[in-house]
């Protein structure tokens, strides 16, 4: 190449790197601009064009007042209204971990049917001041094994002719897998409703679900069937934040399955180690980061007898260490707490019983484990919380803690 075209080459370029900069220099000015047009008048606009905040008005004191995205130290504060007493809140996602076969959708059902009648589900305490309004979307189940499990537990329970109306009345289910065979389309649910025409009309058609269906608590099982993500994707968390939106103020369960065991896989249990047993769940850890409850199950058998271990760990609350389950009657479909006290828990259960097995209060229960044993304050305390969601240990109409027999 000839060194004049080298030259020419060279000051073409350099002048492209010129108009660049300036072009560039003169969109900073005018964002800069837009910056002082914008705080002068109603704030800072995020990209999708609403405003992240309004000027900030005085108060009577001249100090100017705190947009309502920031945190208040001094303000009040409302509690999350809990639906089950130290396990779900309205407004929570919950993501339900299990392995496939293992119990999980029986499970939910339960627990959806306990909400709907306003009843404790396991041990934890129903807390609104009126049953629940449920709606489970199914995907999977056959609707004459459904109707199986539903009556089973109906059984299981004991409810009445009037009880039976109620659960009627509260609980919806949507047999998703009935609409496949009749042709029907279910879309799945949108990540973003702006996206694409198909993308719009799955927008139109869940929020046409939603309204003709509100509920307090909403059930998806299981999750693979429900959107078009790849689950291993980080991109998860974009789909989990508008499925938050979407359903506003009620909470939302999601049935989600394991990875296929690989060689070793199980020989780690939940029982053992249930939050490094939960890493096991498909797809991104977006998905457990952004859900408020993870709860875990395992099916297992022990002495010839078919268990399950169940478990959770909360964004906000205690963990529910593994406690578990018996099915109450063979095919009931109905779980109870196992009472037996699992090892770890014998030595404190003894010195509760040596105590009398009654006490007036929480805090009385561990300072009696801690005399007798001489363990921790914090070892303590957390054994009268297993022993309590184990159901080994009830509180009593007056408020006493006792032991359950």
């Amino acid at each position: 190449m000839k060194s004049y075209d080298l030259g020419r080459q060279f000051t073409r370029g350099f002048s492209n790197v010129s108009q660049f900069s300036r072009n560039l220099g003169f969109r900073l000015s005018r964002f800069g601009s837009d910056l002082v047009r914008l705080s002068k008048n109603d704030g800072i606009s995020a990209g999708n064009g609403r405003l992240l905040g309004r000027r900030a008005e005085p108060t009577p004191e001249g100090n100017p007042k705190r947009p309502e995205y920031v945190f208040d130290p001094n303000a009040e504060h409302k509690a999350d209204v809990q639906i089950f007493e130290g396990l779900i809140s309205l407004g929570d996602l919950i993501v339900w971990v299990g392995r496939e076969k293992h119990r999980k959708s029986n499970l939910i059902l339960q627990c959806a049917i306990c909400a709907a009648l306003g009843r404790n589900f396991l041990n934890f305490a129903y807390t609104l001041p009126k049953a629940a309004r449920v709606v489970i979307i199914d995907y999977e189940s056959k609707a004459v094994s459904l109707q199986r499990r539903y009556e089973a537990i109906c059984k299981g329970m004991a409810l009445s002719q009037e009880a039976r109306q109620q659960l009627k009345d509260n609980l919806r289910i949507i047999d998703v897998r009935r609409s496949y065979q009749a042709g029907d389309t279910f879309p799945r649910f949108p990540a973003n409703a702006k996206t694409s025409q198909d993308t719009k009309a799955a927008d139109a058609f869940w929020t046409r679900i939603k309204e003709e269906n509100p509920a307090d608590l909403y059930v998806i099982d299981p999750m693979r069937s429900m959107h078009g993500e790849d689950e291993n994707d980080s991109r998860m968390e974009k789909l989990l934040i508008r499925l938050r939106h979407f359903f506003g103020g009620a909470a939302v369960v999601i049935a989600h399955h394991m990875t296929k065991a690989g060689v070793g896989q199980y020989e780690l249990h939940l029982k053992n180690e249930m939050r490094a047993w939960s890493d096991g769940a498909r797809g991104s850890g977006a998905i457990k980061a952004h859900a408020d409850v993870i709860v875990c199950q395992e099916r297992m058998i022990e002495d010839e007898a078919e268990k399950v271990y169940w478990g959770a760990f909360l964004r906000d609350g205690a963990d529910v260490e593994p406690i578990p389950l018996i099915e109450t009657e063979q095919e009931s479909f109905y779980w109870a707490v196992s009472r037996e006290v699992p090892e770890h828990l014998k030595t404190s259960h003894e010195a509760l019983k040596k105590a009398g097995g009654r006490f007036h209060g929480k805090a009385e229960a561990v300072d009696a484990i801690r005399r007798i044993n001489g363990t921790s304050r914090s070892t303590a305390y957390r054994h009268v919380t297993q022993m309590f969601n184990a159901g080994l240990l009830v509180v009593s109409e007056t408020g006493d803690w006792l032991l359950s027999t």
